[in-house]
């Protein structure tokens, strides 16, 4: 709990400006020598950064924040340069080989970029800096293993998926280059995601945006020489090729900047990683499905130019979800931290904290995306503005989604993972289903109301077990818990 320390000082010291600025006795008696905020916003801010756990979660909220802000920033522009240079068929391109890679990369990670959350922390905790580089290192080793497999799989299957699923063979050459940067992207991600149990929150900040800047800057780059229509792709691959060096080298330096000679290392057998990662994959697997199930079928049942189109709304879509994203950054690992300490009660009110944070500072965004969205979508170009319809579905979703909380980083991290993998499975094959028999008609729209019925469903479902098994609830609408009591 080393880290812990410096949010107390800072908060202390916040606390004590802002009554130096703002004076006001309490019961308004100048006698009493007491302050007190000036409004109960001001107080109820204080009071939360004054929770030594919460207080922990909010300053790296800040932080993962400000990252996601960059990651919308430079996803945005990346979008924005594609579709304005290269039009909305390379863009469709892009989405598909993103969504390809993005589905691959689950079986290379094998579930690990979740179980890392739990174990490092775990052991951490329980034994010590060298137990939990162990862990790394044996989590990493997996990765690499799996790869090799995705690998060859990805690699003979490039032409039957190019021609079979999608219908355009001109894609089999670059599936089989995604093939091989499909390790580099694993690699990069069990790397990015060992820096939040790292609590290296700055640089994990910097990690939500450098792949979308770095790709921005070499597409850039790359298209001064030529402008080849798979430009976007080839920029895209080269990005995942260096940072996953980049990052190794990183994390490692972290890691070994904490082991001491002496420590200790704690169990940490291979079966049970794997009795934690797999149901995790199964987990990661349909969040992931949920996420790219509408792009994939929309790339097999229309054209590129809807692919696009669509892509671009659910880029805007997604400026609601940064803010749930960011707190989920820093209370995945401290969900995991106090559970294994033991502290559940403090636990349930950090959980709910977070839920409400989510609720008051997503909302409005959300509001604002289905107000301004024709002339947000205006901006790519006229075409896009088709996308408004699958734009406000996207929005409900996203709501949904906020008001529900960090109900599967709850589940993920107490022990409920594999009651967490069977409620987002339902809501995958639920999502498929309706993409299935909404897209051939619907288009754009059918696809965006499956994604907003499928998010939606496993958010609630998982509100309901969290309440009927620890007794709580996580999801916040104002008065709602009151009334339910």
């Amino acid at each position: 709990m080393t880290a812990a320390a410096p949010v107390r000082l800072t908060v202390k010291a916040l606390a004590v400006a802002e009554c130096n600025v703002n004076p006001c006795r309490v019961n308004n008696h100048p006698s009493s020598g007491e302050f007190m905020p000036l409004t109960p916003l001001i107080q109820q801010a204080r009071r939360l950064l004054r929770d030594e756990h919460f207080g922990e979660i909010l300053v790296g909220t800040i932080f993962s924040l400000g990252g996601k802000v960059g990651a919308v920033v430079f996803g945005l522009g990346l979008n924005f340069f594609v579709a304005r240079v290269y039009g909305a068929d390379s863009l469709g391109v892009l989405a598909i080989i993103i969504s390809v890679t993005t589905i691959a990369s689950l079986f290379s990670l094998g579930g690990t970029d979740m179980a890392i959350m739990k174990l490092v922390p775990e052991h951490f905790t329980r034994y010590s800096a060298r137990s939990a580089w162990r862990v790394f290192r044996k989590l990493l080793g997996l990765v690499l293993a799996h790869s090799a497999v995705v690998v060859g799989v990805l690699w003979f299957a490039a032409g039957p998926l190019a021609e079979r699923v999608f219908d355009k063979p001109y894609l089999a050459d670059l599936l089989r280059l995604c093939a091989v940067f499909v390790a580099f992207y694993a690699v990069e991600r069990i790397c990015i995601e060992a820096l939040r149990p790292l609590k290296a929150i700055r640089l994990y900040s910097v990690a939500q945006f450098l792949h979308l800047a770095v790709n921005l800057g070499l597409l850039a780059a790359i298209t001064t020489w030529g402008d080849d229509p798979y430009n976007p792709v080839y920029a895209y691959f080269a990005t995942s090729g260096l940072l996953a060096l980049v990052m190794l080298g990183v994390v490692a330096t972290l890691f070994m900047g904490r082991v001491e000679p002496g420590q200790q290392n704690g169990p940490a057998p291979y079966r049970g990683i794997y009795d934690l990662s797999l149901p995790m994959l199964m987990t990661t697997s349909m969040a992931v499905v949920i996420a790219n199930t509408d792009v994939v079928m929309l790339g097999a049942m229309r054209t590129e130019t809807e692919v696009g189109i669509y892509q671009i709304a659910v880029k805007v879509g997604m400026l609601a979800s940064f803010v749930l994203q960011a707190i989920n950054a820093m209370a995945a690992p401290k969900f995991s931290e106090l559970y294994h300490s033991g502290k559940h009660d403090e636990l349930i009110v950090v959980t709910q904290q977070s839920t409400k944070l989510i609720f008051w500072a997503t909302t409005p965004i959300i509001l604002g995306i289905v107000l301004t969205g024709p002339w947000l979508l205006g901006i790519f170009g006229e075409e896009y503005v088709a996308g408004y319809g699958a734009l406000v579905f996207l929005a409900m979703g996203q709501f949904i989604n906020a008001i529900s909380g960090s109900v599967g980083y709850y589940l993920s991290m107490t022990g409920a993972h594999k009651a967490f993998r069977n409620i987002i499975t339902l809501g995958a094959v639920i999502n498929i289903v309706l993409n299935w028999l909404l897209i051939p008609r619907w288009g754009l729209e059918g696809a965006a109301f499956a994604s907003m019925i499928g998010l939606g469903f496993w958010n609630l479902a998982s509100v309901v077990y969290i309440r009927m098994k620890y007794g709580f609830l996580i999801l916040y609408l104002p008065g709602l818990r009151r009334v339910l009591g």
